[in-house]
């Protein structure tokens, strides 16, 4: 028998009042994106993200390709109140809407690379462009340089290409 259930899954959390998430304060896994630590547990012999296993402990069962999505847009929340459940296509679309890509356009996001490279074509230097967009320059030269998420369309749109 697994020992989460309600009782010691809340204990494992930290509550914050003014946004009613509850941060894991357990275990957190590293991932292949920098700077992101993942809520990770064991649950019934199994591996698996801590948001999965909160939905389980308060919600039932959920498929096995089915993703759990926060309403909170706080990764290390795992309310239950919180997460809904979605498809990948549902995960990358609220990922991109919330300018939390790191794939092929990165955080900067399609639209956001595609004006950063208008921006280039204007004259303006890294460092402008990121104090406008809220990137460190370094950031944008990478997207702009062939790294990242250089394979936005160049200004003007897919004809361009």
């Amino acid at each position: 028998m697994s020992k989460w259930n309600t009782e010691t899954f809340y204990a494992a959390t930290m509550q914050i009042p003014w946004s009613g998430c509850w941060v894991w304060m357990s275990y957190c896994k590293t991932t292949p994106s920098p700077n992101y630590l993942q809520p990770w547990m064991r649950y019934k012999g199994k591996a698996q993200a801590a948001a999965r296993v909160a939905w389980q402990i308060y919600n039932g069962a959920i498929q096995e390709k089915a993703h759990v999505l926060h309403t909170c847009d706080n990764c290390y929340c795992v309310n239950p109140a919180h997460l809904y459940i979605g498809t990948h296509t549902d995960n990358m679309r609220d990922m991109n809407e919330h300018g939390r890509a790191s794939g092929k356009y990165g955080a900067l996001g399609f639209t956001g690379l595609t004006e950063a490279k208008k921006m280039r074509e204007q004259g303006l230097t890294n460092k402008q462009i990121g104090e406008q967009l809220g990137f460190h320059h370094k950031s944008i030269s990478r997207a702009l340089n062939g790294g990242h998420w250089a394979a936005a369309p160049a200004p003007g749109g897919l004809e361009n290409q």
